[in-house]
């Protein structure tokens, strides 16, 4: 699924009505429709619908609502921002027809107090769409503020009206919706902090246009949602000639002394996303304490006196992931810079490994990082604002800066910049995936899909979907408070069986 800025879905609305004949007032007729429907879904039981119109063409949408809503026996109230003289002309036609149903509206100036809007099920709003930038003002605020303090359910036409569709920014108040009804495709802003916490639930009204021959090709946009059908094409199948030296051969480099959970999730991920072999590679002093830990994985001692094993593990895998927990020393430092130079397999690099900017280290061509906000200000020297405001610009940066990387930048939607200049977002996990491990679990599926075969942009784009998913089943069996790590290595099977089943 492409996801579009404000400028991209003017040019589409602008092709479809003159290319495919489609008049803009069917354009708005299809749109309110569609809002309409998915409200009956989400709230079947409302009665009382309380419809808040701004005099553009989001706006419009709303009283094609209001009229669908009359005609399904429901009360729709209009609250219309604007004086009819200043609404689009579609608007007004729409204004017209609602007024002829006997619908009942209310001009804004002519309301003394809010009391008697406050008696409704559900709050459409439709006061600004796609194009607004800056700060709600006037009416626009007072109604923003009085959505929010109603405490009733609200679906947003196109947009939470206040939030800037291209940078998530919200530069005041915003309206926070429990749902939000978007027009052809999402927009980006949609998955940027802090408008990701107005959306609520997205829904995409495509209004039939993907029938159209081509229209998917038209969508003039680097920026992708990975949907079940890509994810389930590219997950490797397992067949019975398989054999564990078939399905992948993972060296990881991780854990010290003071950092052996690290270490454990990340193998114990990689072998739950279906990896044949994991190969651990830690300090001599503390390999007794993995092997007690691990029993699937083999144990590979090293010191920076010996690294005869570590080499020839080396040989034998088909891919590295290195950093989660490798602590602060300079003989780790030393040892992993060489390795990383020795070679030229795909590797994923977390945590430690980018504290000490081992990017720059790489040999191999397909390379995975995993950054959070603060390790990506350190990779490009600067400051949290400059990467919280810029998050797709850093990422790419990032991608630029060390030869053409993959770059995951870490969030609650995370980035995935890829190096021929598109980038998805990922929209699995939630906030009961903010604990301790989870990093390092995320690293163990990409490690795992990497020593698979799979490209360093697949291994990046599904390795995000399976941790998120298996975070979001977690969440459904455990509750939002209490999800650890190894709950979410533990449903790694069950998200990928998901996408499994579905494979042509």
């Amino acid at each position: 699924m492409k996801v579009l800025t404000s400028a991209e879905t003017r040019s589409i609305d602008k092709f479809v009505i003159e290319n495919y004949g489609f008049p803009p007032v069917l354009f708005m007729e299809q749109s309110g429709q569609a809002i309409f429907e998915i409200l009956l879904k989400e709230y079947p039981n409302a009665q009382k619908i309380l419809i808040v119109c701004g005099k553009g063409n989001n706006g419009g949408d709303g009283l094609v609502v209001a009229r669908y809503l009359k005609q399904a026996k429901k009360e729709p109230l209009v609250v219309l921002l604007e004086k009819t003289e200043k609404m689009s002309m579609l608007a007004r036609l729409h204004f017209d027809l609602i007024t002829k149903m006997s619908i009942k509206y209310i001009f804004v100036d002519d309301i003394s107090c809010f009391d008697e809007l406050k008696n409704v099920d559900v709050i459409v709003d439709s006061m600004i769409g796609t194009g607004f930038e800056g700060i709600l003002q006037g009416n626009y605020l007072k109604f923003a503020n009085f959505i929010n303090d109603l405490k009733k359910p609200v679906i947003s036409v196109d947009i939470p009206s206040g939030i800037n569709a291209d940078n998530g920014k919200v530069e005041g108040v915003a309206v926070k919706a429990d749902c939000t009804v978007t027009i052809i495709a999402p927009k980006r802003g949609f998955f940027l902090l802090p408008a990701s916490e107005y959306v609520g639930k997205l829904h995409v009204a495509d209004l039939g246009l993907f029938e159209f021959n081509g229209f998917a090709d038209l969508l003039p946009s680097n920026c992708l949602i990975a949907d079940h059908s890509f994810l389930s094409d590219i997950i490797p199948k397992r067949y019975k000639r398989d054999w564990k030296g078939s399905v992948g051969k993972l060296l990881v480099i991780a854990g010290s002394k003071e950092y052996t959970g690290a270490a454990e999730l990340l193998c114990k991920s990689a072998m739950r996303a279906g990896c044949g072999m994991v190969y651990l590679a830690v300090p001599e002093e503390i390999a007794y304490v993995m092997k007690s830990k691990l029993v699937e994985e083999i144990i590979v001692p090293y010191s920076k006196d010996d690294l005869t094993k570590l080499y020839d593990t080396l040989n034998k895998v088909d891919a590295l992931a290195v950093g989660s927990g490798i602590g602060s020393s300079q003989d780790i430092k030393d040892i992993l810079k060489n390795i990383l130079l020795s070679t030229d397999k795909p590797v994923v690099l977390d945590a430690d490994s980018l504290h000490y900017n081992l990017v720059s280290c790489v040999k191999s061509k397909e390379v995975v990082i995993t950054p959070h906000i603060g390790e990506m200000a350190r990779l490009l020297g600067k400051t949290l604002d400059e990467i919280k405001t810029n998050m797709i610009e850093s990422a790419f940066e990032a991608v630029e800066k060390f030869n053409n990387i993959v770059c995951i930048l870490k969030s609650s939607n995370s980035i995935i910049a890829i190096p021929d200049g598109t980038f998805y977002f990922n929209t699995t996990g939630s906030e009961a995936m903010a604990t301790a491990g989870s990093g390092d679990v995320l690293t163990g599926i990409i490690g795992s899909l990497l020593s698979k075969g799979l490209s360093a942009s697949n291994s990046a784009v599904l390795g995000c979907f399976l941790h998120g998913f298996a975070g979001d089943i977690a969440r459904e069996k455990i509750g939002d408070f209490g999800v650890i790590a190894s709950d979410i290595v533990n449903y790694i099977p069950k998200a990928t069986d998901f996408l499994l089943k579905m494979k042509k």
